[in-house]
């Protein structure tokens, strides 16, 4: 499959369906916004801009500027203010598809996730070097050079790394603290498992994270930490949520390497992805993927993902991406909060 880059949404997709993987990353295809990944969007805005907050005071100032909103004046500031403009911009490009109560509980999970573990993870009582900063680096190294060709165009270069980071906090001269905040459940829905210690441990978002961060800030160590902000059951046992922290070393940094280059070369390397159901019956499908529907432009008797099996089989996967691939999407990151943030090309 054509892949210019990884994050690690995209490595969580595969792992959870390949074919999802196409369509979203290799096709450019909008994905399934659900409820509850709004409402997490919602959370996560209210916490940037508390974040901001912070950093304007740091620096004296009494207001701060935020791209979606302009110009905030700290009269104005409040988790209450907060969540109310961000609910409104999240309501705004997805309509109905929060719940009713979804403002009430996205002010109480904002609530939750600073005054959780005494508002020690609360960006006000930070010493906060950036918020919601994206990331994009190559790795540098000769196996992660690419070449496509789809139809007549030749898509070259190194493998990038990109992402988003919730929250760096400048601990001393030396360590920044990287946060990632959760509002979902301490859950991996590709192997249906609660996430331990030890599997966040070799958490692939965290070992790029840091892998990435480590190639930009290279006089720079780094602690990681992946806040749960919310409880959940599941399977009627209470997974309680709470802060993960790891301090990765040179050792880590290897494994991540590892990681990253068996995740690019299985990816590549894939010429027929696989389906999690072959009638898109599986709950997953259902709730999880867009693709697992009729898409009357694909194909109106059979599901997206089926259809596209098919024309791989028909006609194999360099010719179903030069006919369905959207080759500008290669320059699209979207992720983090941002909705299709273009990337120029590197001079």
């Amino acid at each position: 499959m054509l892949l210019t880059y990884l994050r690690s949404s995209s490595i969580g997709s595969y792992q959870l369906c390949p074919q999802k993987y196409l369509f979203t990353y290799v096709l450019g295809m909008q994905d399934k916004q659900n409820g509850k990944s709004t409402m997490g969007s919602v959370v996560h805005k209210s916490l940037e801009l508390l974040g901001k907050q912070r950093m304007a005071h740091l620096k004296k100032k009494r207001s701060f500027i935020d791209e979606e909103f302009g110009k905030i004046n700290f009269s104005k500031c409040s988790i209450e203010y907060f969540n109310e403009i961000s609910h409104a911009h999240y309501e705004k490009l997805f309509p109905g598809i929060m719940p009713a109560n979804s403002k009430k509980l996205t002010l109480e999970w904002t609530h939750l996730a600073i005054t959780r573990l005494d508002g020690e993870m609360n960006p006000l009582n930070q010493n906060v070097h950036a918020v919601e900063e994206f990331f994009e680096v190559e790795v540098p190294h000769d196996w992660a050079k690419y070449s496509y060709k789809v139809g007549d165009e030749v898509i070259e270069g190194r493998l990038g790394l990109k992402g988003t980071v919730d929250l760096i906090v400048k601990e001393d001269d030396i360590f920044f603290h990287i946060m990632d905040y959760k509002t979902g459940r301490r859950y991996n829905w590709a192997t249906d498992k609660v996430k331990t210690y030890d599997c966040l441990a070799e958490d692939k978002q965290l070992l790029l994270y840091y892998y990435a961060l480590r190639l930009k800030y290279p006089d720079r160590h780094f602690y990681i930490s992946i806040y749960y902000i919310n409880d959940h059951t599941i399977d009627k046992v209470l997974v309680p949520g709470g802060v993960f922290t790891f301090a990765f070393d040179d050792a880590d940094f290897k494994k991540a390497e590892l990681m990253i280059r068996e995740q690019f070369e299985t990816i590549r390397d894939d010429k027929f992805p696989r389906v999690i159901s072959k009638t898109c019956n599986h709950f997953k499908c259902k709730h999880l993927c867009a693709f697992s529907q009729i898409i009357p432009e694909m194909s109106p008797d059979v599901p997206a993902c089926i259809f596209m099996r098919n024309e791989i089989e028909r006609i194999g996967m360099e010719a179903v991406t030069a006919k369905y691939a959207d080759l500008s999407r290669m320059k699209v990151y979207s992720g983090g909060g941002r909705q299709d943030v273009i990337l120029e090309p590197k001079e």
